[in-house]
């Protein structure tokens, strides 16, 4: 889980709006649960994760997808915040990395994120899951 929340510091920004040149996505906009999931190979990597409204960002790995082939239960990561810089732009920093910026970009429930200095991108796309979906938790079952 502290490689995927990694991943996202490095990834996430996002690209899209109503118009070409205006991207007026603030953190307000980008709050909630996201899938990132991604199929891969032959198989899928089942990933969500949370942004709340102070900015915290806590991801989501289900163990027992076909990618992982693990245990029927969630990794999580923490500890990555983010900083609305305006026009789009979110300053990503968890304890692991010096953060990078991201510009994000909202098309109806999907999210695009865009690495500024890359242009590396992840797109995940809203869902009505809750919290309280992602159980149990790996750590707590050891």
């Amino acid at each position: 889980m502290k490689y995927l929340a990694v991943f996202f510091t490095l990834i996430l920004a996002g690209c899209g709006s109503e118009s070409e040149g205006d991207n007026s996505v603030s953190l307000a906009d980008i709050v909630g649960v996201w899938d990132s999931s991604k199929v891969s190979g032959q198989g899928t990597n089942e990933e969500y994760f949370i942004i709340e409204a102070d900015g915290e960002m806590r991801t989501f790995d289900y163990d027992g997808d076909s990618a992982g082939n693990g245990n029927n239960c969630y990794n999580t990561g923490e500890g990555v915040q983010l900083t609305d810089q305006g026009d789009g732009n979110f300053l990503f920093v968890n304890s692991d990395s010096d953060g990078f910026v991201a510009q994000a970009t909202l098309s109806g429930d999907t999210l695009v994120l865009s690495k500024v200095d890359n242009g590396e991108t992840e797109t995940s796309v809203k869902t009505t899951r809750i919290e309280s979906d992602f159980t149990p938790l790996c750590n707590e079952l050891r």
